[in-house]
């Protein structure tokens, strides 16, 4: 009888996924971007989820700003990529190829009461355009 307890649970809570996510979004989120999305995104207090590039160009030294706002959309947080790899020596934002998604991780966003969100996706630069954003 334990043992069905426990397993009943153990399925409740491996089923719900992310019952306790104040922000879970069901479509695909616009950035500021053509072709550039996110997707799958939930908010904590951090947020998670999937960046994708439609593009046929990569983006380079990417950074992305997450703003958040509550029912009465006033801001109430907002966070931005910290992360930095390696390469060739240098320490640098990510980059995301052409045609290709990457998972991303936001910390101390604030998102527990959110509502909507918006994404700001700032690359160094855009190979191919030649231009700054």
């Amino acid at each position: 009888m334990i043992n069905k307890i426990f397993i009943a649970l153990v399925l409740a809570v491996v089923m719900s996924g992310n019952a306790y996510a104040k922000f879970k979004s069901k479509d695909d989120l616009k950035t500021n971007i053509d072709g550039v999305i996110i997707k799958n995104l939930v908010c904590y207090s951090s947020c998670v989820g999937t960046l994708v590039n439609r593009n046929s160009e990569p983006l380079n030294n990417v950074t992305i700003n997450l703003k958040l706002f509550d029912k009465d959309n006033d801001p109430i947080g907002s966070c931005e990529t910290h992360e930095l790899i390696n390469v060739y020596g240098r320490l640098t934002r990510f980059n995301l190829d052409a045609n290709s998604g990457r998972e991303i991780n936001l910390s101390n966003c604030n998102g527990d009461k959110a509502k909507s969100v918006t994404i700001t996706v700032a690359p160094d630069k855009i190979l191919g355009l030649g231009s700054n954003y």
